[in-house]
């Protein structure tokens, strides 16, 4: 039996390592590998499932949080009027893309696997950048200044929002060879989320790097310098593309830009759904229906459309989660999200790990780009968010365990 579990453990390990190998590359691939670590682990949970639990004991709290929001969506999805969507799509949205985290702390205990599995996500994101430029290179003028890789370009908004905060606490941690790997490729990441002309990217990449490197960096006259070097790249590249200047010029006055004045009636849509719905919401899933049939805004670009081509979600992950689950589901999903953003600051805190911040950039990444797109319906975010999550909460486990066991040694 024994025998027989380890060799399913090895083959979910290689099969998590097709799913970091294709997180950015392939969406299609990365559901197929994805898919076949979830069929492994349950047939391994059948012989053995003892020791699932065990490793996530240390995060009690933010478990109990997670499993308190998965219960008010269930309770929002069996009154919606709709039962079976409903509850389909809580088990897609908290339960299917939620099993990389999952998966990879009940099983991945190594930490040389746990480190490949980085290595070969970044490995998988560099491979998208390559996409990126040579794209950027052959039909950058035809593609009217906005590129995509091997993912969309609203993705990868999501994407760099948390990459380019991690590889920059890789830069600065690091020594040797893995200290300019990630410059490199933290500095491939900026270029490329320039190149996707995607302002929630640019925005929440910058906003969540001056947090993390304000709260990591000790002497404040290096945070400042390093920024004023960032400032001044980016200016240069700014001053000579008319593509990205014009883009850029849009954030300081959005209400010349139709797709920023839409998500604001989209929000207002929306906010108009809970104010009607307060306490459980409309429903799970009925956001779309409610929206395009009942309250998109009669001065909005999308009244002028057919009800079925009009937007499906309101370009917010907050605003989504209210209207469609109320008041309860999203308190329960700001009390998760806080969880979570207490437990990293926290954790820095008191041991100075940098994998606590590496988990703040996760949540505020794809969180603060989610007000502004709603990027938890996205498959390629989804899966990064949790096998993200899973990874470093599941290093942080590791490396408590190895100075337990150093201490006893001594």
């Amino acid at each position: 039996m024994q025998q027989k579990v380890e060799r399913l453990d090895r083959w979910i390990y290689y099969s998590l390592c097709g799913l970091a190998l294709s997180l950015f590359s392939t969406v299609a691939g990365s559901s197929i590998f994805l898919g076949l670590s979830i069929f492994l682990f349950f047939v391994r949970a059948y012989f053995r499932r003892d020791d699932l639990w065990e490793p996530f004991k240390p995060y009690r709290q933010i478990v109990y949080a997670y499993g308190l929001f998965v219960l008010t969506m269930l309770v929002s999805a069996v009154f919606s009027g709709d039962i079976r969507q409903g509850v389909g799509l809580v088990v897609s949205r908290q339960g299917y893309y939620v099993m990389p985290c999952v998966i990879i702390m009940a099983v991945i205990r190594d930490r040389d696997k746990l480190a490949m599995l980085a290595k070969l996500a970044l490995f998988s994101l560099l491979a998208n950048n390559l996409c990126l430029f040579w794209k950027a290179g052959n039909f950058y003028d035809r593609m009217g200044g906005r590129i995509d890789g091997l993912v969309g370009f609203m993705a990868l908004a999501a994407v760099y929002s948390v990459t380019i905060p991690v590889l920059y606490l890789g830069t600065a941690y690091f020594k040797g060879k893995w200290r300019w790997i990630c410059f490199a490729s933290g500095v491939s990441c900026i270029a490329a989320n320039l190149l996707t002309g995607t302002r929630s990217g640019w925005l929440t990449s910058a906003a969540v790097l001056f947090v993390i490197a304000a709260i990591y960096t000790k002497k404040k006259w290096k945070l400042i310098a390093g920024m004023l070097v960032v400032v001044v790249c980016v200016a240069g590249v700014f001053s000579l593309s008319p593509h990205l200047a014009a883009r850029f010029r849009t954030i300081g006055d959005p209400g010349k830009e139709s797709s920023v004045t839409e998500r604001y009636k989209m929000w207002q849509s929306a906010a108009h759904i809970w104010e009607d719905y307060p306490v459980l919401g409309i429903g799970v899933g009925q956001y779309r229906e409610a929206y395009q049939t009942e309250y998109c805004l009669p001065d909005s670009q999308d009244y002028k459309l057919k009800p079925e081509d009009r937007h499906s979600h309101p370009h917010n992950n907050f605003m989504l989660i209210f209207a469609e689950a109320g008041t309860v589901g999203g308190a329960a999903f700001l009390f998760f999200l806080a969880m979570l953003v207490w437990f990293s600051f926290h954790g820095w805190r008191k041991t100075q790990e940098v994998l606590y911040l590496v988990l703040l950039s996760i949540v505020l990444g794809t969180q603060l780009q989610g007000m502004m797109d709603t990027n938890l319906k996205m498959t390629v975010v989804c899966k990064m968010y949790w096998f993200f999550i899973g990874l470093t909460l599941q290093m942080l486990d590791v490396n408590t365990q190895r100075l337990l066991q150093h201490r006893r040694v001594e």
